[in-house]
């Protein structure tokens, strides 16, 4: 049985005080780790200048990860319009036989699908299509092959300056309704320059994680508005972590990709009980979520 994990946002409505709860800290990085639990690193490409072709929204693409040696979707468009990644209509929109571009520079031949477990857990699996030859798969895979100049996937190290680094405790306190509470203590999980609005400017993307309270932020400081962060994703349970951006949605602007782990405490311990991507876009200058995928290891 194929398991699609969705992360839904912090409301303000229904945010429920869980067992942790964010104590007083001073700014700054701790030095304990995040969540445990086994996720391959991102593998990194060579990263083009930031303006990446936006790939033809006039045929349909999918953007796949690769996990457990098979191909799952995270973004499908359909030529007209995006459709669910986790959907039927999306699992089959790249024919059997389709060729399909790797972050490791082969190109395979899309197969049948396939479920695989998470993580090799063996309790719960996620849908996707076999590869053939059956090789190292990288990180990644997009059909066709014409829309591979619209992925930069990279090394996420820009570090917030102490000023962004206050900005964006400040809006996690807000996202979080906790803004009476003194400044939590957090590490950064990655930065990322970019285009986010596509004004031509270049923007910057951070991801924060609070290790007590386990809320995630993820949020960009446009070129127009350098001193006031915007929220991409606020959601507690999530560690997540920058690994590039795309071009695939046929508006304006690149999309973040964002991998992330679903943690939980246990036992007096932080784990990792799934694991998730996405990519957030800038509609409006509101975001929006453009494409999902993830599944569950217990």
């Amino acid at each position: 049985m194929s398991t699609f994990i969705h992360f839904q946002p912090v409301s303000r409505a229904l945010l429920i005080v869980s067992l942790f709860t964010l104590p007083p800290a001073l700014l700054g990085c701790p030095k304990e780790p995040g969540p445990v639990v086994n996720v391959p690193a991102p593998v990194e490409t060579s990263a083009p200048s930031v303006s990446v072709v936006a790939a033809s929204t006039t045929a349909p693409l999918v953007l796949f990860t690769a996990s457990d040696n098979i191909l799952a979707p995270v973004l499908c468009h359909n030529g007209k319009e995006l459709i669910a990644s986790d959907s039927e209509e999306c699992l089959g929109l790249a024919p059997e036989g389709a060729s399909v571009f790797l972050s490791t520079g082969q190109v395979v031949k899309l197969g049948s699908t396939t479920e695989a477990p998470c993580q090799g857990s063996g309790v719960n699996n996620f849908s996707g299509r076999k590869a053939t030859p059956n090789s190292d798969l990288g990180s990644y895979g997009i059909w066709p092959e014409s829309a591979k100049s619209a992925i930069v996937r990279k090394v996420a190290d820009l570090e917030p300056s102490e000023k962004e680094l206050a900005a964006l405790v400040k809006l996690l306190q807000k996202e979080t309704e906790r803004e009476s509470d003194p400044p939590p203590k957090v590490m950064v999980t990655g930065g990322l320059t970019l285009d986010m609005d596509g004004d031509g400017q270049l923007d910057k993307v951070f991801a924060i994680y609070a290790n007590i309270g386990l809320y995630g932020l993820v949020a960009t400081f446009l070129g127009k508005s350098p001193d006031s962060p915007t929220t991409l994703s606020a959601m507690q349970y999530d560690f997540p972590k920058l690994v590039g951006y795309t071009d695939l949605d046929g508006k304006p602007g690149h999309e973040v990709w964002i991998s992330a782990q679903f943690v939980e405490g246990i036992d007096g311990q932080t784990l990792a009980s799934a694991i998730s991507e996405r990519l957030m876009a800038l509609d409006n200058g509101k975001p929006a979520e453009v494409g999902s995928w993830g599944c569950r290891m217990f």
